[in-house]
């Protein structure tokens, strides 16, 4: 049976990576979510569901040290990790796997596995990261300036990516199908 290809959307916080996974998800058959948790408390509108599970601090850990994540880290001081066991077997079956996670992620995941097909989804500019990152909900100043800090951060690593798609501001639309024609002609050479 032919193993399944990983494939790793990624870029700063506000920039529509969940938006456009969301969307890839819905309009490519057989792609499967990654499961993933976080400490980071749940926003206004989001539930638990069989792919995000929020957890504490606490138990965050315990999975660290019984090695359950493919790739963990602590972004916006928050944890975030992909269960390994889920996207190994999955893989194994021989389904592709999408993960929608942070820059530090696919750095470990490159490293474990080169042939993961990465894609770095950035704004055209800093600024339009702004009122995006806003809009997701409550925040302080504090906040906000740590999660551009580390967009800034995240991008001097896009040239590490196989893809780099620009999500221009209300622009979503375009930046969903050139992630589409990216994923099914990754999808085609297998």
């Amino acid at each position: 049976m032919r193993r399944g290809k990983l494939i790793i959307i990624s870029g700063p916080s506000g920039v529509g990576k969940s938006s456009i996974a969301e969307s890839v998800l819905e309009k490519i058959p057989g792609l499967s979510p990654a499961v993933t948790y976080t400490t980071r408390a749940k926003r206004e509108k989001e539930r638990e569901d069989k792919i995000m599970y929020y957890i504490s601090e606490k138990e965050f850990r315990e999975k660290i040290k019984n090695k359950e994540f493919l790739e963990w880290a602590r972004v916006h001081d928050h944890y975030y990790g992909t269960h390994k066991k889920t996207v190994e077997s999955l893989l194994r079956k021989g389904s592709n796997v999408l993960l929608n996670i942070d820059v530090q992620g696919t750095l470990q995941i490159e490293k474990k596995m080169p042939q993961a097909i990465s894609i770095f989804i950035r704004p055209k500019t800093l600024d339009e990261l702004v009122p995006r990152i806003q809009a997701r909900g409550k925040m302080s100043e504090k906040e906000l300036k740590l999660r551009l800090a580390n967009a800034k951060r995240e991008m001097a690593h896009q040239e590490k990516y196989d893809y780099v798609v620009i999500n221009e501001q209300d622009k979503l639309e375009q930046a969903i199908k050139k992630v589409l024609s990216i994923i099914r002609k990754e999808l085609k050479t297998s």
